[in-house]
């Protein structure tokens, strides 16, 4: 995999100048090959040796030939290898060294606002009076306020003015929030480090190998250095854990504190058959449906009014959007769980192509595990945001249109830019705050487990990190999209791609329900954690899903409270269909075939291929082998065509691409 791009990419801006230099690292290894005094007296052979950190190459490989280039071994005399190694193992140590600094430095920016928060969430003698956060370069400053403590005090208080106290709340709960994630951040940073001490290290090997007959030197850079370093990393990986615990009850503690939520005066209470049990699943003494509840009479509206909906509850509804050639209304399902105290409002959408289907049980499993009585905010779910194209089968709109390619519509437009309109002005514009739009291949292809998000945003980010995919794609939402529109009315916004259409793909949905929840905690609107019949409930679920041993582990741990608080880098790797942290691509891209014929594509999904490989074939209908497709470029398999039928100008397979940023835009056609 290409970690030089990957370590960059994962960066935070901020800390650049601390991390490892790993292009300087990687430069040395390189000069040693192209110095002169080193060519006469060492051999220099070309090998092909199977590096898997595939990035020698920095220069732009789609304007290089298809042939993999050959890798250079310098063969070095004892003591000329001996001093080399030196040299090296110098610099990279100087580089550790560096980021342990800089991480101690920002440790104890950590701990002071961790001793504020201690402070005022025990509200012991002599804490500080105004116990402002602590001044870093990774933690904004705030705007002047009263002191969190007496916030925390006020909020206690039985007599309170309800609109106060939950600007308090969010206030204290917004400073929690930020030691939680500096945490987090600070993990990362020794993680992505450490990776990649193992990974100069195993590439100076490769390149610069140990002389079999050398008098002292007996191991290999990797087996000699690298457990050392690491250990550091590691030491101070562990020591940060042991405030994690401590965090967590903080926040725990914290989501005791609230104001419930408001409400509209007017509000009358909604009919039983308009309304779901607190704990998102219908009252009655058996699991089955009742024959009358089937019929419930789910009652239509025309404009989607929150304060509306009683807190606690679960509320259904058809939001009406426009008419159809009947003059019948043409309505949308719309689930309302809104939690009992004030909070985010989290928009989930499914079936926006009407045949993407994984997005639906995802709604229906999330909104079953709510517990309104301890959420904050509100969880408004659409499960078919196309009727038409849901009931018809087919991704499109009744007019054949792709509704996620008209956004944000016209109010006098066509059908489909009509119908989209109305989805912005009812349903997203002044009513949520975040937004989740889930979807899955289009018919004839498969995907991987992948996010589109704008990776500059950092809140967008940070929600495609937290769903735990396999791939992310930076990519700034073109113009039309319901993404789009969402982020430019102010709207952060990420589309997951779940899976294959017109088919229940359970491991994936399982997966990306666990990261919508882990949004959620981030969100504060959930308590974070989960009891121990939660986690073996999870356990056993995803046993059924086939998954391995060791994502049943990383799963009961990451829903263990005593992790909540644990970093980004641990929560990345829980409850995904693979165990490696998520490749960042800076940008994707379809290919697409030039001559028809039976296509064959050879490649697994979410899987690293080299420039040069075959990506797919098409034969004639004799058998005969017509044309072989072969990779531009380095790159990860998002997706690919399933259909065997290929016509000229149909896709191939869909490739993410690694480069050194995310560029300010990016609109690659997807949505």
């Amino acid at each position: 995999m290409k970690w030089g791009k990957q370590f960059r990419l994962r960066q935070r801006d901020i800390w650049e100048e601390y991390y490892i230099d790993y292009k300087k690292l990687k430069q040395f290894i390189r000069k040693l090959q192209e110095d002169a005094d080193y060519a006469t007296t060492a051999e220099i052979k070309a090998s092909h040796t199977g590096d898997d950190d595939i990035d020698d190459d920095e220069s732009n490989t789609e304007n290089s030939s298809n042939a993999a280039p050959l890798k250079p071994v310098l063969v070095l005399e004892n003591e000329e290898y001996a001093k080399v190694r030196r040299k090296f193992v110098a610099m990279l140590k100087k580089e550790v060294t560096k980021a342990i600094n800089h991480y101690k430095s920002q440790l104890k920016v950590f701990k002071e606002n961790l001793e504020r928060c201690r402070n005022f969430t025990k509200n012991r003698p002599g804490a500080s009076t105004t116990p402002t956060v602590a001044k870093s370069s990774s933690l904004p400053k705030a705007k002047p306020t009263k002191s969190l403590a007496s916030m925390f005090d006020l909020l206690k208080e039985k007599k309170r003015d309800s609109t106060r106290a939950a600007t308090m709340t969010m206030h204290f709960r917004r400073v929690l929030l930020r030691v939680s994630r500096f945490d987090s951040d600070l993990e990362e940073f020794l993680v992505i480090n450490s990776t990649s001490v193992v990974k100069i290290c195993k590439k100076f090997d490769k390149r610069v190998p140990l002389p079999p007959s050398h008098p002292t030197l007996k191991k290999p850079t990797s087996t000699a250095v690298v457990p050392g370093l690491v250990a550091q990393f590691e030491k101070c990986i562990n020591g940060l854990h042991k405030h994690d615990d401590e965090v967590a009850q903080m926040l725990e503690q914290h989501a005791r504190v609230r104001v419930k939520a408001p409400t509209s005066p007017d509000m009358k209470p909604s009919d039983t058959a308009n309304k779901v049990a607190a704990g998102g699943v219908i009252e009655d003494e058996d699991d089955d449906v009742s024959d009358d509840e089937l019929g419930e009479d789910v009652r239509t509206v025309y404009e989607l009014r929150l304060d509306q909906y009683p807190p606690g509850e679960v509320t259904r509804v058809w939001l009406a959007l426009t008419t159809d050639g009947l003059g019948n209304n043409v309505s949308i399902p719309v689930i309302i769980a809104k939690g009992r105290y004030a909070g985010p409002r989290l928009c989930l959408t499914a079936a926006l192509h009407g045949n993407e289907l994984n997005g639906i049980p995802l709604i229906h499993k999330l909104v079953r595990e709510l517990d309104l009585s301890e959420m904050s905010g509100t969880v408004i779910a659409v499960p078919v945001l196309n009727p038409i194209g849901y009931n018809a089968s087919q991704r499109y709109f009744g007019d054949g249109q792709d509704l996620n390619r008209l956004f944000p519509g016209k109010a006098d437009g066509n059908c489909g830019q009509v119908f989209v309109h109305q989805i912005m002005q009812k349903l997203i514009l002044n009513n949520i705050s975040h937004l989740i739009d889930l979807h899955t291949a289009s018919l004839g292809r498969v995907n991987s487990l992948y996010v589109r998000a704008d990776m500059n945003t950092n809140v967008t980010r940070r929600m495609a990190l937290l769903i735990g995919p396999q791939v992310v794609v930076h990519n700034t939402a073109p113009d039309g999209s319901l993404r789009g529109a969402a982020m430019a009315a102010g709207v952060p916004a990420i589309t997951v791609e779940i899976g294959n259409p017109s088919t229940l793909h359970a491991r994936f949905i399982s997966a990306a329900l666990t990261g919508v929840e882990r949004i959620m905690e981030d969100l504060l609107m959930v308590p974070i954690g989960a009891d121990e019949d939660d986690v073996e409930e999870k356990k056993k679920e995803a046993s059924n899903n086939n998954a391995s041993s060791a994502s049943l582990v990383q799963a009961a741990r990451e829903r263990s409270p005593s992790v909540v608080a644990a970093t980004l880098m641990s929560r990345l790797t829980v409850s995904r269909p693979l165990s490696a942290p998520p490749v960042l691509c800076s940008s994707s891209k379809w290919y697409y075939t030039r001559h028809g014929g039976i296509l064959r594509v050879p490649l697994t999904l979410a899987s690293w291929i080299k420039k040069g490989d075959i990506i797919a074939t098409v034969s004639n209908i004799f058998g005969d082998v017509v044309r072989r497709y072969r990779s531009p470029y380095d790159a990860v398999v998002i997706g690919k065509s399933t259909n065997p039928t290929a016509q000229a100008g149909d896709r191939i397979v869909h490739l993410g691409v690694v480069s050194s940023e995310f560029a300010l835009k990016v609109d690659d056609g997807h949505a």
